[in-house]
């Protein structure tokens, strides 16, 4: 069932035969929601979009390392190989997130980096573009098919999908859900509720027959309550603003590889940007937690290994 057309077609005559059972036309759906899974990027990391995240973190550092290491035989091959694929790997997920979040990285590139690693990245994009145009994005091989829907739906009709409109009340709802239950501003109901087949949704919970939680303020806000999220949001923002002042301090001295691993760090930070809006795995699934607080754990040590590399350099000059 990972043929697309195989089960469109299977669901089409699911739906067109008026003898089928409501369980028939359910059948029919699951079988389309199988089919795009296995087609879109799913890994053993998890679903697409997540799968995406940890992608466009792992880009930057692979570029980094191709700049400061020098790599011999199949490890040279290999890196070289996995530079370009793992963009193609983002792409593949068909996530209108993953690929936002990639397309940023790339700005982030163009913006914060000089000389060769940009021209790296650039030589990358080149590649892919050569790649797919050579194809055809309209190809069988493709399902960007997905991409234009679901970016024409956004854009034309946001409030008749829930796929959609949830994104958007990902930053109204919670505030609404607050005024009925004041007790969420400190505490919220956490994700044990969700691990318990058929469990009832807690009162007040409900808002047009689905609740909004897909972005990291809402899931946050329901899971720990509004002070933590707001904290999770304010932590994040503040990772970008410490990084872009060690950026501006380490101007003069890109040669050192803590100056080159900060511009990195804010690559892939301008890149969360897009994960944290419209994705909620950052602390509603454990290897999104490990993910977030990796990259964080990054962004504060970065001064130490400024330090670190900067007095060896003082010492080898005195020396």
């Amino acid at each position: 069932f990972s043929s697309l057309p195989m089960t469109r077609g299977i669901s089409t005559i699911l739906l067109s035969n008026p003898i089928l059972t409501p369980n028939a036309v359910s059948l029919s759906n699951n079988i389309l929601n199988a089919g795009e899974q296995g087609i879109r990027g799913s890994s053993l990391i998890g679903v697409s979009i997540l799968s995406g995240a940890f992608l466009n973190v792992i880009w930057p550092l692979l570029i980094l390392l191709f700049t400061y290491h020098k790599q011999k035989g199949i490890l040279k091959i290999i890196l070289h190989l996995t530079l370009v694929l793992v963009p193609i790997a983002i792409i593949m997920t068909y996530s209108r997130g993953a690929i936002l979040a990639l397309i940023l990285v790339i700005l982030g590139f163009v913006l914060f980096q000089k000389g060769k690693t940009r021209a790296i990245v650039l030589l990358i994009v080149c590649i892919l573009i050569i790649i797919f145009s050579s194809i055809g994005l309209d190809s069988n091989y493709f399902f960007f098919e997905r991409i234009e829907n679901r970016t024409s739906a956004a854009l034309n009709n946001p409030y008749e999908d829930e796929r959609e409109s949830e994104r958007i009340y990902s930053y109204t709802q919670p505030f609404e859900h607050l005024v009925e239950n004041p007790i969420y501003f400190f505490l919220g109901e956490g994700f044990s509720r969700k691990k318990i087949a058929n469990s009832p949704v807690i009162k007040g919970n409900e808002y047009r027959g689905q609740r909004a939680d897909h972005a990291v303020f809402a899931s946050a806000y329901y899971a720990y309550g509004l002070f933590t999220s707001l904290l999770i949001v304010l932590l994040f923002i503040s990772q970008i603003y410490y990084t872009i002042r060690i950026v501006n301090k380490t101007t003069n001295i890109s040669g050192l590889f803590s100056s080159q691993l900060s511009r990195l760090l804010i690559v892939v930070l301008i890149g969360f940007v897009s994960w944290f809006s419209f994705g909620h795995a950052a602390v509603s699934q454990p290897r999104g937690a490990m993910l977030m607080f990796f990259v964080f754990g990054l962004v504060v040590s970065q001064l130490n290994f400024y330090k670190f590399e900067y007095l060896q350099t003082l010492n080898k000059i005195n020396k």
